[in-house]
């Protein structure tokens, strides 16, 4: 990405990847938004100190984000899609 160094906000609008960061943390932030201040549950991922809380809201905002990225670059991610911090090889976490 060091094209993308000194870019500036005018900017983002002329790069499709800038504008599908842009896309997919909306997303994610929509779903997340949804679940603020409903006591959702926390459930433990990992082990030792690799361990870490994850909510409904956590794994729903980042399929909101995968969808995005995926759905706009589809020839890039054609079997499995992107790959999100709730499963092993981190790629995407919201």
């Amino acid at each position: 990405m060091d094209e993308m160094k000194g870019a500036g906000v005018g900017d983002v609008a002329r790069d499709p990847r800038a504008e599908t960061a842009v896309a997919a943390a909306r997303a994610a932030g929509a779903v997340a938004r949804g679940y603020f201040g409903t006591g959702v549950r926390i459930e433990w991922k990992g082990e030792g100190a690799a361990r870490s809380p994850v909510t409904i809201a956590d794994r729903e905002a980042e399929q909101a984000a995968r969808m995005v990225i995926s759905g706009r670059f589809p020839a890039r991610f054609p079997r499995r899609g992107v790959r999100g911090d709730r499963e092993p090889h981190d790629a995407l976490d919201p």
